[in-house]
């Protein structure tokens, strides 16, 4: 298994909680580590700004391409209350495990699970209203990427953050999907902001 999951990732996360409760100075941090988070792939600096960037978009719809097994979903669920999550994810790859999903995520009734691809379900966000967050972390490859970007883009969330844009990830179709999106609209989107593996652009009017 990848290091980074070893190490940061599923039960051995509560190692880490004292720390992270201490460091952000959020107690619920401790119990949600301890005791609800799913495994995933996120690093644990990058849960910590995918928490607060739900905590700035709370009250607006946030959409979620690529949930697996729930992790980056309960977070957003935890820390955005008053925010609806759209986790679109069609659950049909060699590792997913969709009983898991629901079983992560049946606590918050503010999760909506959207069994589909994520260019499937684009079309049920047309007519959207406020979209605070869209989070991108479905198919690697460029032509997905780009595509989820662009389309999900034209809903014009507040912020867009994408999954995986590091330098050192063998899987370069986030980071150059998302590069590219921001420079063919630099009037409207911010110079991405990284933390590790997940970029982040705002929508600048």
């Amino acid at each position: 298994m990848n290091k980074k999951v070893e190490s940061e990732a599923g039960t051995s996360l509560a190692e880490d909680t004292p720390r992270l409760a201490r460091d952000y100075n959020d107690l619920e941090l401790r119990e949600i580590r301890l005791n609800a988070y799913p495994k995933g792939w996120l690093r644990n600096s990058e849960v910590l700004k995918l928490m607060e960037l739900a905590r700035q978009v709370d009250g607006q719809d946030i959409i979620e391409i690529g949930s697996w097994l729930g992790l980056s979903t309960v977070v957003l669920a935890h820390y955005a209350p008053l925010s609806t999550i759209y986790a679109v994810d069609p659950h049909n790859g060699w590792f997913s495990n969709i009983g898991e999903f629901w079983t992560n995520c049946r606590s918050y009734p503010n999760i909506v699970p959207i069994v589909a691809t994520s260019k499937v379900a684009r079309s049920l966000f047309d007519g959207f209203g406020k979209v605070g967050l869209v989070f991108i972390d479905g198919a690697h490859d460029f032509e997905s990427a780009m595509h989820d970007i662009a389309t999900y883009g034209a809903l014009l969330p507040r912020l867009i953050a994408m999954h995986d844009v590091e330098p050192e990830c063998p899987e370069t179709g986030p980071r150059r999907a998302l590069g590219m999106y921001q420079a063919i609209h630099p009037a409207f989107w911010s110079h991405p902001d990284r933390v590790d593996g997940l970029g982040v652009i705002r929508r600048l009017r």
